[in-house]
């Protein structure tokens, strides 16, 4: 019997691509070719991810790399604005905790993560949220859904893992959780079920 849900946050509550996002936005503000944002990000991506360097000294050094003028502060807030929520979905995730315990599983970044959560209030839509910036490690590593496993004394076949990377799903199924490849709102809710009685 199915108890918990797990969810990814980017792609499926939120819409089009955060990386790709900022990267344009920062472009049209400080004239810097997009591809050369996202590129410099990228590279210096992973520790920032899995919290094995502060934010401000990632963007301290981002800032650095790209040589523009604006400020850390500046490009980083523009960092945090540069996604599309997805209400659509965050209205089912509320409507589906009077039914299951949902939990948020997010690579994520430190800062940002903290921004949305206050921003949305996500403790409304989420019994446990997890990042990678706070576990130090990333899906699609097996070591991440281990750590949320243990840590909510989770049986693999009690859960459902929600994601819209096909790499995340694949890291799931290899630890025992039933998957579900988001591909929107619509299709998840016909697999669920959950149509006809929410």
């Amino acid at each position: 019997m199915v108890k918990y849900i797990i969810f990814d946050w980017g792609g499926v509550f939120t819409r089009g691509h955060l990386l790709k996002d900022f990267a344009k936005n920062l472009s049209d503000k400080c004239g810097k070719d997009k591809d050369e944002i996202e590129k410099i990000f990228r590279d210096a991506e992973y520790p920032y991810e899995t919290g094995q360097i502060i934010p401000e000294v990632f963007w301290d050094n981002f800032r650095k790399k790209l040589n523009i003028n604006l400020t850390k502060e500046e490009i980083q807030k523009i960092f945090l604005n540069s996604y599309v929520i997805n209400g659509s979905m965050l209205a089912l995730a509320k409507k589906m905790k009077k039914r299951y315990k949902i939990i948020l599983l997010t690579n994520n970044y430190e800062d940002l993560f903290n921004f949305i959560k206050k921003r949305y209030e996500l403790e409304r839509y989420f019994d446990y949220m997890f990042s990678s910036s706070e576990i130090q490690d990333k899906k699609p590593n097996d070591g991440i859904f281990k750590f949320v496993m243990d840590k909510l004394r989770i049986n693999p076949e009690e859960a459902i893992f929600i994601d819209d990377k096909e790499k995340n799903i694949i890291g799931a199924r290899k630890v025992g959780l039933k998957t579900i490849h988001f591909k929107g709102i619509r299709g998840m809710k016909e697999i669920l079920g959950l149509i006809n009685c929410m």
